[in-house]
């Protein structure tokens, strides 16, 4: 009697076992359908971190016989950004979780966007339109929110000629702005086509367009620079077979000298990806430079560390030893100093970290390593606190099955 009830004992604890870890793989399944839904809408990265919060509290009024069900998940976000951000926020992150996620906005902050759409990249432009008819009207019969064209993720990589002239027609010939970051699809024959009918382009920014060759964009200049136009500044880092005739070149037709290269602003490696289309006085006339290193044209940096400030000053030349491109001298990703292999902190992504921004940031709870900020999103985060990396959540996944 006393063998089978310890039968019975020991059959009931190995159900239990296989009930909790069904229930483990079932609520781990649901994180990481939530976690996908969040991370592939529109929104900013601090509002995709609270919406996916937002969603794991409220797991059980988002499912339906077991399955996510979207409508729902948009719904509870929804209920939760409008009693944390106002009515207003929808229209600020575009059409992030579809047409479920729409409400009415008040006048008052119906004025407010409108004065905010001219200094909207295109990605929010396009996104707007489709918010209400009001703000659709506005962007098809107003020229102003067409005058500055920025082009950056998530759209950039779609972004073709026939897209390009498109878009740049809305503008009717009186472009200001033109900011194509990392538009790969993006050849000479199509920026020329924009440039030829938007003579008074003063900014043009080809960072990264890599199907655009140096001939091209000597053109484009050229055209720009012709008697009564003035192109301001240029920006074509990225761009390949850069030779140092062809930048004496860009910089005769642009009328940069020597002097006005040395008195420009300082260009730090961390802050790169920023684009002041809107403050003169932020920006180098051309942001490539012949790197005091390796003597090709990239971007030169500067060191923002206090130690290279003071050398700079005492010793009052350029040719430091912590200036150069970013082959030449490693720098950290978060703040863009130069780096020495004693000062290194371990990244789970490829970019480099100096010790006092990997103390800061968030480690992956197994190997501790750190993401910088701009491969955040990389972070597998799971039901407990903290994240995994990819490495160690790739070798978590295999260990369970």
């Amino acid at each position: 009697m006393e063998k089978a009830e310890e039968e019975l004992e020991r059959r009931s604890k190995f159900l239990n076992s296989l009930i909790l870890r069904k229930k483990s793989v079932e609520e781990k399944q649901q994180n990481e359908d939530l976690n996908v839904r969040v991370r592939a809408s529109d929104m900013p990265f601090s509002l995709q971190n609270h919406a996916f919060k937002c969603a794991r509290d409220n797991l059980d009024a988002t499912m339906v016989c077991g399955k996510l069900d979207s409508k729902r998940l948009a719904l509870v976000l929804k209920k939760e950004f409008d009693s944390t951000y106002g009515p207003a926020w929808h229209c600020i992150v575009g059409t992030s979780f579809g047409s479920y996620v729409t409400h009415s906005i008040g006048v008052h902050h119906m004025k407010l966007m409108f004065l905010i759409l001219p200094y909207l990249p295109l990605f929010e432009l396009l996104s707007m339109s489709q918010v209400c008819k009001s703000f659709k009207d506005a962007l098809k019969h107003d020229i102003l929110p067409w005058l500055n064209i920025i082009v950056e993720k998530p759209i950039n990589t779609r972004f073709s000629d026939e897209f390009l002239m498109k878009i740049m027609s809305k503008a009717k010939g009186r472009l200001n702005v033109v900011a194509l970051r990392n538009c790969f699809k993006i050849t000479d024959e199509g920026l020329l086509q924009v440039i030829a009918s938007n003579p008074f382009i003063n900014k043009l920014y080809l960072q990264g367009c890599t199907s655009l060759t140096i001939e091209g964009v000597i053109g484009a200049v050229k055209l720009l620079t012709k008697p009564n136009h003035r192109l301001k500044n240029l920006a074509i880092s990225g761009i390949y077979n850069v030779k140092i005739e062809d930048f004496q070149t860009l910089c005769h037709l642009m009328e940069i000298n020597q002097m006005q290269m040395k008195q420009i602003k300082k260009n730090y490696y961390h802050m790169r990806r920023e684009l002041y289309t809107f403050k003169q006085e932020s920006q180098p006339s051309i942001d490539v430079d012949i790197c005091p290193k390796c003597g090709e044209i990239r971007e030169s940096f500067d060191c923002p560390r206090d130690s290279c400030k003071k050398r700079m000053q005492q010793q009052q030349r350029q040719l430091l030893e912590c200036r150069g491109c970013f082959l030449c001298v490693p720098r950290c990703e978060e703040c863009g100093v130069c780096t020495k292999d004693d000062e290194l902190g371990e990244a789970a992504c490829v970019d480099i970290l100096c010790l006092n921004c990997w103390l800061h940031l968030p480690k992956c709870n197994f190997c501790n390593k750190a993401y910088c900020n701009q491969h955040a999103y990389q972070q597998h985060v799971g039901s407990s606190l903290g994240f995994l990396c990819g490495e160690c959540s790739f070798h978590a996944t295999q260990s369970s099955h």
